[in-house]
């Protein structure tokens, strides 16, 4: 069986794992010249923990989402595009009420 995964994104590249881990033969197509950082941040929460940990990926993201000093890096704000704030995000209240995030 072969699977074709449009984008190789987060999502993509993990369903790519995930299948190839079971015997699928997965081939990710993504319109990017490469793949690098953007910039962006992400957390990842307590259903997506556990789906990691299925495939076999959890320990890898937990050391990969450590800055430096061995510290997860956990928070964020939401700014305009001048870096006006516009929100803090509450991570110690979601952790509370969803549970633990790993990156």
């Amino acid at each position: 069986m072969r699977a074709l995964i449009i984008g190789g994104g987060i999502g993509g590249l993990t369903t790519a794992i995930a299948l190839r881990r079971v015997g699928v033969e997965a081939v990710v197509f993504e319109r990017a010249g490469d793949l690098r950082e953007n910039g962006a941040g992400i957390s990842i929460w307590t259903n997506a923990v556990k789906a990691l940990e299925k495939i076999g990926l959890s320990d890898v993201v937990r050391s990969d989402g450590q800055d430096g000093g061995g510290q997860q890096e956990i928070g964020g704000t939401i700014r305009t595009a001048s870096g006006r704030k516009l929100m803090a995000l509450p991570v110690g209240a979601l952790e509370k009420r969803f549970g633990p995030s790993v990156v």
